[in-house]
């Protein structure tokens, strides 16, 4: 399984907690070189993540 799907998974259930979301985020910010959440998300929609 993916780590999306793991942590969607963790998420679903409520046992993800709050740090690990904020590292994840952080993680996935240094990967896309932004550094706002907005622009995470825009190029999460850019790749197809999001809808």
């Amino acid at each position: 399984m993916t780590k999306k799907r793991t942590l969607l998974k963790e998420n679903e259930k409520g046992s993800a907690n709050s740090q690990t979301v904020d590292n994840h985020r952080k993680n996935l910010m240094q990967k896309f070189e932004v550094n706002k959440t907005v622009n995470l998300l825009q190029k999460a929609k850019e790749f197809g993540i999001l809808q």
